[in-house]
């Protein structure tokens, strides 16, 4: 189980919630692409792989690290943002490597 300090790693400030906002409002112009609502979910809890850092002693690509997880709340289609596109850039030292 994570520790406390490894919990607050991977979930967003309010500031990062703000931030993920602003990039969904500019990019989802037209709403799901599904359903074409614009009502969303956004997982304050980060979801993927640790971000990229060539120093480490695990193997993770240059585009891997954290996603946005964002969800529908009319018909439950689901999908992933890079948290580094969309601005977060958070650094591998934030994140626990267990």
């Amino acid at each position: 189980m994570p520790s406390e300090k490894e919990e607050d790693t991977w979930t967003l400030s309010e500031q990062q919630m703000a931030t993920v906002r602003r990039h969904l409002e500019r990019v989802l112009t037209d709403g799901c692409w599904v359903c074409k609502k614009n009502d969303w979910i956004i997982l304050a809890k980060l979801s993927g792989e640790k971000p990229y850092d060539p120093n480490a002693n695990y193997l993770a690509l240059p585009d891997s690290g954290p996603k946005v997880r964002i969800t529908c709340k009319n018909c439950g289609n689901a999908a992933y943002f890079s948290s580094d596109v969309i601005g977060l850039n958070i650094a591998p030292s934030e994140v626990s490597s267990d």
